[in-house]
C-alpha cells in the first residue's frame, strides 16, 4: 500500500506541472535553458505545523522563479508539437483576454514538454493598422515610435506574467524583415494571376478616410473604429481572388474533424459553392470599354450561350434607377453580343439571384414582359453550347469560368493608410492602367519610398518609368502567414526553408471564436496558395483549434439611456442597484471587459495583489477553456482551501517518511482514498509550478519507498508525465446533439482501441443499453457515429441523427433514463 501511495504522490506532483509557470522576472531574463536542473531544498520548513501554503505564495514565487521558467533543452524522441496562440496587437497594455489565451497555450506547451515532445510556443506582434496610426496622430508622434514603445511595454508585461514563450522566434509585422516577405507573397499572387487592380464598390469610412472590410462594419452599418456610417464608393482597388479557392477551402473543412463548430462558422461565411463565376466586360452604349466587370454567378454555364439580357435587383452596385440601363451593356463573351441590363424592384418569380443578379430566360413569362417593355429580344440565333465548352471559352479568355461561392467576394486588400505594408507595385508614369510588381531584389519597399512621387526607372513599363502605389495592405494580409514565419523568423534568403516547413502544421491554434470566419479563412487561403506553388507540403495550416471563451466582468448600465457606469457611481438599495447621483435604476450583468464599459480588470494589479500563481489558477480553474468566465462572481477562498488541503497531505507524507512507522491497514486505506481524491482534483484543476516545485522538493526531502519511480535529483518540470496503467479504467462518454447521453467507467483494454462502429456495438449491448433501448422504442436510430479518444482518460462516442431527431426528443429519453437508474439505486 505504501508503494502505491508513493506512486500516487508522484502522479499528483507531476500533474501540477502540467500548468503554468508564473514568475516575476527582469525584462532581460526571458527563459532558462538547462540540460539538467539540480533540485534545491524547499523554501519552507517541512514538515510544518500549520500546512497553509496559500499564505506563503509570495515567498514561494520569489524562491522558485528560476525553476518555474526552466525548460530542459533536449531533443525529443516523440517529435514536435507546435502550440500557437493568436499574436496580439500591441496596444500597450495586457488585458485579461490576453492573460487567458496565453495561459491556455502555455498549459498545453508544458503538458507536451512533459510528454517528451519538442515544443514550439512563439510570440510576436500584429503591429500595423489604423488604431496605431490614429493614436500616434493624436499624440503627434510617428506610428513606428508609438508601436515600438507599446511593444516594449507589453513584452515586459508578458515576462511579468511568467508565460514561457520562444522569445528567440519573436517577430513583428511592421519590421522590414517581416513585411519584405509579406510583399513577396503579394508579388507571387500577382504573378499567378490572383491579384487584380480593378474598380469595386467598397465600404468607405468618411472619418478615417479609408476602405473598410465587410467585417469592420457592424449590423447598423457603422464603422468599427470611428462609429461613422459607412458609405458605398466605387474605387479602384487591389483584389486577391480568394473566390478561386472558395470551393476547395469549403471542401477542406469537411476533413477537419477537430474543428467542430468553427468549421460550421467558416463554412457558413464562405456560403454554398454550387455556382459558376464569370467576369463579363462592361461597355458604354457609345462603344467605350469600361474598366469594370460584371460579376455573374449562375448554376448552369450553358445558359450563357442563349442569353441576351441580365436582370438585377436592389442591392446590386448597378441598381441606381428603375427600368432599363440605357447607358451600360455587358459583352457576352460566348455569343460576342451585347446584353442589356434591366433593374426590377421586386421579382417573386425567381429565387436564382446570386449577388442580386441573374440571367433572363426566354421561357419565363416575367422576363418576356420585361424584354418587350424595354425592346430587348431574348431570341438568340447561335447554337446552345454545353457547360464545359462555355467554361473553356471563359478560362481561355480570362473571363472566370470556375466553381465558387454564391455570395463570397474577392478580398479587397487596398487600404488608404500610412501605417501598413506598402503594396509593392509600380504604375506606368504615362498610362496608369499599366502596372508591374516590384522585383524580388528590390524588396522590401519601405514606407518612405511611397511617401514621395518620384519617378522610378523600370524597363518593364512601356514608358520606362513608374510611380509607386501609395496604398498599403490590409492587416489581415500580414496575419495570413505569420504562423509560417515563426518557424524560420531569421531567414533572410526565403520566406521559410523546406526543413523548417516540415514542422507544420500548427498542432493547436488558440484564439477567439470571433476570428473563425475572416482571419482563419485568409490564413487557410494563403496556406493553400503556398501549397500550390510548392512552399508547403500540406495545404491545411492548423490541425486542432481551441477557441477560448470571453472573460466577462460585472457591468452597470442605466436602464433609461443605456449609459455605462463605473462601479463607484452606483449604490445598492435592497436588492436593486441605482445611479448614485439621481437614483435611476441600473441593470447589472456580466459582459465582455471593455474600457468603454468601465468593467476592465487590470491583470498586472492582480498579479501584484494576489500573486502570480493564484491569479493564473483563477483564470484556468474558473471554467473550461471554451466557456466564458464571469470574473469576480466567486472569490478565491475556495482555491486557497484546496491549495492548503494539498499541502496538508504532502506535509503528512513528509512527516511519516521522516520517521517510518508501521501503519495499520485501516490507516493505509484511508490515506490511499485521500490520495486518490486529491489526484482526481488535480486532474480537474490547475496548480502552477511555483507551488509544484515547492511540494516536489518537500517530497524529495525524505526517503522514497521506491527510488525508481522518480528522479529525486531533478526539478518537477524534468519528470515524466504519468502514464495510466494498462489495466486502469477509462471514461466512456456518449454524446449527441451537444447533449451528454451517458457515461460510465470501462477498462482501457476493452474500449481504447475500438473503432467507432465497435464502440457503438458495445454501447448498445452493454454500457448504454437503456438509452439505446428507449431510443429504439421511440423509432430512432443514429445514422453515423464518430469516436474521439484521449488515451487513459476518455473515450467519446458522438452520435449523428437525421433531421427527424431533435434535442427535445433526446432530452425526453434522457429524463426517462435518469428516472429508471435512480429507481434501481433506490431499490
Amino acid at each position: 500500500m505504501a508503494g502505491t501511495r508513493d506512486l500516487n504522490v508522484f502522479l499528483l506532483a507531476s500533474h501540477w506541472n502540467m500548468m503554468l509557470p508564473l514568475v516575476v522576472v527582469s525584462p532581460t531574463r526571458i527563459i532558462f535553458q538547462r540540460n539538467h536542473s539540480q533540485l534545491r531544498k524547499p523554501c519552507l520548513q517541512w514538515p510544518n505545523k500549520i500546512s497553509k501554503i496559500a499564505s506563503e505564495l509570495p515567498a514561494i514565487e520569489r524562491y522558485w522563479h528560476d525553476e518555474a521558467l526552466s525548460v530542459q533543452s533536449t531533443k525529443s524522441a516523440r517529435g514536435k508539437k507546435y502550440v500557437l496562440s493568436m499574436f496580439p496587437y500591441p496596444s500597450g497594455r495586457l488585458h485579461m483576454g490576453h492573460m487567458r489565451v496565453y495561459s491556455i497555450s502555455d498549459v498545453l506547451a508544458r503538458y507536451y514538454r512533459l510528454n517528451d515532445y519538442s515544443v514550439i510556443h512563439p510570440i510576436g506582434w500584429d503591429a500595423f493598422g489604423l488604431p496605431a496610426e490614429n493614436a500616434a496622430r493624436e499624440r503627434n508622434v510617428e506610428p513606428k515610435e508609438w508601436t515600438q514603445g507599446n511593444i516594449e511595454v507589453m513584452r515586459k508585461q508578458l515576462l511579468r506574467s511568467g508565460i514561457i514563450f520562444d522569445w528567440e522566434r519573436e517577430l513583428c509585422t511592421c519590421s522590414p524583415d517581416y513585411y519584405r516577405w509579406t510583399q513577396w507573397l503579394f508579388c507571387r499572387l500577382h504573378s499567378h494571376g490572383l491579384a487584380e487592380h480593378r474598380h469595386a464598390e467598397v465600404n468607405w469610412d468618411p472619418v478615417d478616410n479609408t476602405v473598410l472590410a465587410e467585417e469592420q462594419i457592424d449590423i447598423n452599418g457603422l464603422s468599427w473604429r470611428s462609429g461613422a456610417r459607412a458609405e458605398k464608393r466605387k474605387l479602384k482597388q487591389w483584389h486577391i481572388m480568394t473566390t478561386k479557392f472558395a470551393k476547395r477551402l469549403s471542401d477542406g473543412l469537411k476533413r477537419l474533424d477537430q474543428w467542430e463548430d468553427i468549421a460550421d462558422i467558416q463554412s457558413n461565411w464562405i456560403g454554398p459553392c454550387d455556382v459558376w463565376r464569370f467576369m463579363l466586360q462592361m461597355k458604354k452604349k457609345n462603344g467605350e470599354v469600361s474598366e469594370e466587370f460584371f460579376d455573374l454567378r449562375i448554376r448552369d454555364p450553358s445558359e450563357l450561350s442563349q442569353c441576351a439580357m441580365l436582370v438585377i435587383r436592389k442591392g446590386h452596385p448597378l441598381a441606381g434607377g428603375l427600368g432599363h440601363d440605357a447607358n451600360t451593356v455587358v459583352l457576352n463573351f460566348v455569343t460576342g453580343r451585347e446584353m442589356s441590363i434591366v433593374f426590377v424592384p421586386v421579382d417573386e418569380t425567381s429565387s436564382e439571384y446570386f449577388l442580386n443578379a441573374r440571367l433572363a430566360h426566354k421561357s419565363s413569362s416575367f422576363d418576356a414582359v420585361l424584354a418587350k417593355k424595354f425592346n430587348v429580344s431574348l431570341n438568340i440565333a447561335s447554337p446552345r453550347l454545353d457547360a464545359e465548352d462555355v467554361i473553356q471559352i471563359a478560362q481561355k479568355g480570362k473571363y472566370g469560368g470556375y466553381e465558387t461561392s454564391e455570395n463570397l467576394l474577392d478580398w479587397v486588400v487596398s487600404r488608404q493608410r500610412k501605417w501598413g505594408t506598402p503594396i509593392p507595385v509600380l504604375f506606368d508614369a504615362v498610362n496608369s492602367k499599366e502596372s508591374v510588381p516590384v522585383l524580388d531584389q528590390d524588396l522590401p519597399v519601405l514606407p518612405q519610398h511611397t511617401s514621395n512621387r518620384e519617378l522610378v526607372p523600370c524597363e518593364r513599363l512601356s514608358s520606362g518609368k513608374g510611380v509607386r502605389e501609395t496604398d498599403t495592405l490590409d492587416t489581415f494580409f500580414d496575419s495570413s502567414w505569420y504562423y509560417l514565419r515563426f518557424l524560420d523568423s531569421h531567414n533572410d534568403r526565403e520566406l521559410i526553408s523546406k526543413e523548417s516547413c516540415k514542422q507544420m502544421p500548427v498542432d493547436v491554434y488558440v484564439g477567439g471564436v470571433e476570428h473563425a470566419a475572416v482571419h482563419m479563412f485568409f490564413a487557410r487561403f494563403m496556406s493553400y496558395f503556398l501549397h500550390d506553388i510548392g512552399v508547403m507540403e500540406n495545404p491545411e495550416p492548423f490541425d486542432h483549434l481551441l477557441t477560448q471563451g470571453v472573460v466577462r466582468a460585472k457591468t452597470f448600465i442605466r436602464v433609461d439611456n443605456g449609459e455605462y457606469l463605473k462601479e463607484a457611481d452606483i449604490i445598492k438599495k435592497g436588492s436593486e442597484y441605482v445611479d448614485r447621483k439621481d437614483g435611476y435604476a441600473v441593470q447589472v450583468l456580466y459582459d465582455k471587459m471593455s474600457k468603454s464599459k468601465h468593467n476592465g480588470v487590470d491583470p498586472l494589479q492582480l498579479l501584484d495583489s494576489d500573486g502570480i500563481d493564484l491569479t493564473r489558477l483563477q483564470l484556468i480553474a474558473a471554467a473550461s477553456p471554451r466557456s466564458h468566465i464571469d470574473w469576480g462572481a466567486t472569490d478565491n477562498r475556495g482555491l486557497k482551501k484546496w491549495l492548503n488541503r494539498v499541502s496538508s497531505l504532502v506535509n503528512e507524507y513528509v512527516k511519516q517518511r521522516q520517521v517510518p512507522v508501521a501503519l495499520e491497514p485501516t490507516s493505509c486505506c484511508e490515506t490511499e482514498e485521500e490520495l486518490r481524491a486529491l489526484y482526481n482534483a488535480a486532474t480537474r484543476h490547475v496548480i502552477v509550478p511555483h507551488i509544484a516545485n515547492e511540494l516536489w522538493s518537500a517530497l524529495c526531502s525524505v526517503p522514497a519507498i521506491n527510488e525508481s519511480l522518480w528522479n529525486r535529483n531533478s526539478v518537477v518540470s524534468e519528470q515524466k508525465w504519468p502514464i495510466p496503467d494498462s489495466d486502469a479504467e477509462t471514461e466512456f462518454m456518449l454524446t449527441a446533439l451537444r447533449l451528454s447521453c451517458g457515461r460510465c467507467s470501462v477498462p482501457r483494454s476493452v474500449i481504447e482501441n475500438c473503432s467507432a462502429e465497435e464502440a457503438l456495438k458495445l454501447s448498445k449491448e452493454k454500457y448504454h443499453r437503456l438509452f439505446f433501448d428507449l431510443l429504439a422504442e421511440s423509432g430512432h436510430e443514429p445514422v453515423t457515429c464518430k469516436a474521439k479518444v484521449h488515451k487513459g482518460l476518455l473515450y467519446i462516442l458522438t452520435l449523428k441523427f437525421d433531421n427527424s431527431v431533435s434535442e427535445k426528443d433526446l432530452s425526453k429519453i434522457l429524463k426517462t433514463v435518469i428516472r429508471d437508474v435512480m429507481k434501481v439505486h433506490f431499490i
